[in-house]
């Protein structure tokens, strides 16, 4: 089911499957892509996982757990909880579904909240079984890019706030994050200058953020503003030839090619205690 909420500035559209946002309006124009036969998504929420994991399995603490690429969230079908103008929250639980796949409990609540001219997305996780156990969270928001008529891709660049280094991984072995032999090395940047090169081999991804604000802008430094708390990683992605970018903020990420596979050794998994809740968030502002 679809839900809207609104200001007097901007609207935004969730649907409930997957407590996904699906437009974002300002002025008549929308900043999320649409969906289409080559990817039903626009801003699929990633949980328990983000990316994929090798061979589609792993094993945790002496058990094998099968998960599709980005877990299970977007798939299910969530409950509004709280409804105001500008402001929704929805709700997912465990069932034998999920235990079957990721053997704990969970609450995950997503809260979408209008400000001025922008949108939060607040993901909170509640552990509500008799174990501590790990996971990854995630945001794939695909904005517009082009946004405007009579523009192409690569009138648009990343803008970040502070000077980045970092390996851009190479992919192998199906989805295999491969850092230690970069597609790409970015060198002290504030700017990338969109190119679809560097989407051929999958997505530019920097897990040593420094930046708290990264803007995608055009020539007349149009576009938007994304500001985010409690994740360490950023990737950028599209396909090809495709008309939007999107800004995926993660905490974990796809498994390395050398895994083995014991899905405790992944890199930034988080913890959570029974009874504990932890919460990230991101910010969609238009500039």
């Amino acid at each position: 089911m679809i839900q809207t909420i609104k200001n007097k500035n901007v609207t935004l559209e969730i649907d409930s499957l997957g407590a996904e946002a699906l437009h974002f309006t300002c002025k008549g124009i929308n900043y999320l892509r649409e969906r289409d036969e080559v990817w039903d998504r626009t801003a699929p929420i990633l949980f328990p996982i983000v990316g994929r994991l090798k061979d589609g399995y792993a094993f945790y603490d002496g058990k094998k757990i099968t998960l599709g690429v980005h877990g299970f969230a977007a798939h299910r079908e969530f409950k509004v909880v709280d409804k105001k103008e500008n402001e929704i929250t929805l709700y997912d639980k465990y069932d034998d579904d999920t235990l079957n796949i990721y053997p704990f409990k969970y609450e995950l609540y997503v809260t979408y909240k209008l400000n001025k001219k922008s949108y939060d997305t607040i993901i909170k996780v509640k552990n509500i079984d008799s174990v501590s156990y790990k996971y990854n969270i995630g945001g794939h928001p695909g904005i517009v890019c082009p946004l405007f008529k009579g523009e192409e891709f690569n009138d648009y660049h990343i803008k970040f706030n502070k000077k980045e280094t970092f390996p851009s991984p190479s992919i192998v072995n199906a989805s295999m994050l491969d850092f230690d032999h970069p597609s790409f090395e970015f060198i002290n940047i504030d700017r990338i200058d969109l190119d679809y090169k560097y989407f051929l081999v999958d997505a530019i991804v920097n897990r040593n953020l420094k930046s708290d604000v990264i803007c995608l802008l055009n020539n007349d430094n149009y576009g938007i503003k994304f500001t985010y708390n409690g994740f360490n990683t950023i990737a950028f992605w599209t396909r090809p030839g495709a008309k939007y970018l999107c800004f995926e903020p993660w905490h974990g990420y796809a498994d390395l090619y050398d895994t083995n596979q014991d899905f405790l050794t992944k890199p930034d998994l988080i913890e959570i205690k029974p009874g504990e809740e932890k919460e990230v968030s991101f910010n969609i502002e238009i500039v």
